[in-house]
């Protein structure tokens, strides 16, 4: 999941440089003005920033997970020893 988000987090600003740079030379359609091309580069860099951040914040929460996990069965391990 993490790494879906990441590769979505890298296509999404080089689609959106790609479509700016599409709309700025004239080759998409001509009611495509320059501030379609403006809000395609600014939208692949928000989506960048937006997978970005939910696949760190995912992997904080598993990091975190698989930390509690490993103190609960040294405290449990400790508990039996005792």
């Amino acid at each position: 999941m993490v790494i879906l988000l990441r590769i979505a987090g890298w296509l999404s600003p080089i689609l959106g440089v790609l479509i700016g740079v599409l709309i700025f030379t004239g080759i998409a359609k001509p009611p495509a003005t320059r501030v379609t091309g403006i809000t395609a580069v600014v939208l692949g860099v928000i989506y960048f920033i937006v997978f970005h951040s939910i696949a760190d914040s995912i992997r904080a929460f598993l990091s975190i997970e698989e930390n509690s996990k490993k103190i609960a069965t040294l405290l449990e391990e400790k508990k039996n020893t005792t």
